[in-house]
């Protein structure tokens, strides 16, 4: 039985790997096709879709295998204060989906019309949001009258918006880092309490000076 499981996850381990590698290749998901990814992982076709039934769940394997990333590195990280947290999500995320260059474009980009309730890394992102979202309230720190679940959505769709258009090649990583914070920092305005409204507001104003700055040397 054990002997089956890892045989199993071998394979998945190998037709993920090939699907990254053929999409490197080619620059683009369209061109993938079930045929090449069997043949580049060598198994067969009906194993292939035994274990992933399309291409799309191919994409949003590759996506959850980068969001297990995210996960894995803020569990280590050497903080507890929730917004810090946060932020050191956005960073970490930023980081990694960039480091993945043309795969990560390709999966954004072929996944760019799914509504969130469908994307099951969306789900993930905006439940790790909300979890930060909820201890911060409970910590005081921010205002416990808001929705932790609405304002988790809303971060993450600024987040999701400075993907597609790093993905579209309109922003690089620290436009699309910067632009993901502001969206966070706007989010986390709306709900901080008296005193963590100074310490938002200064982060909001750093990352504008930023984003001016880069603005001035593309001009």
């Amino acid at each position: 039985m054990m002997q089956r499981a890892l045989a199993k996850q071998d394979r998945r381990r190998r037709i993920l790997d090939a699907a990254v590698q053929l999409i490197a290749e080619d620059g683009s998901f369209s061109g993938l096709s079930m045929r090449k990814v069997a043949r580049q992982a060598g198994v067969s076709v009906t194993t292939l879709y035994n274990l992933f039934g399309s291409k799309e769940e191919i994409r949003r394997a590759l996506v959850a295998k980068l969001m297990d990333g995210v996960e894995h590195a803020l569990e280590r990280l050497p903080v507890d204060e929730p917004i810090e947290r946060m932020e050191a999500l956005i960073t970490i995320s930023t980081k990694l989906l960039t480091s993945y260059g043309t795969i990560s474009r390709v999966s954004l980009l072929a996944g760019f019309k799914d509504p969130l309730e469908e994307d099951p890394a969306a789900r993930r992102s905006v439940e790790i949001l909300r979890t930060e979202l909820k201890a911060g309230m409970d910590a005081g720190a921010l205002q416990q009258d808001l929705r932790a679940d609405l304002l988790a959505t809303q971060i993450y769709a600024g987040f999701r918006h400075a993907a597609d258009e790093w993905a579209c090649e309109r922003l690089d990583a620290n436009g699309m880092r910067d632009r993901a914070l502001y969206a966070l920092y706007v989010g986390l305005l709306a709900a901080a309490n008296t005193e963590l409204r100074p310490q938002v507001v200064a982060s909001i104003q750093r990352v504008e000076q930023r984003v001016s700055r880069r603005s001035r040397r593309a001009a």
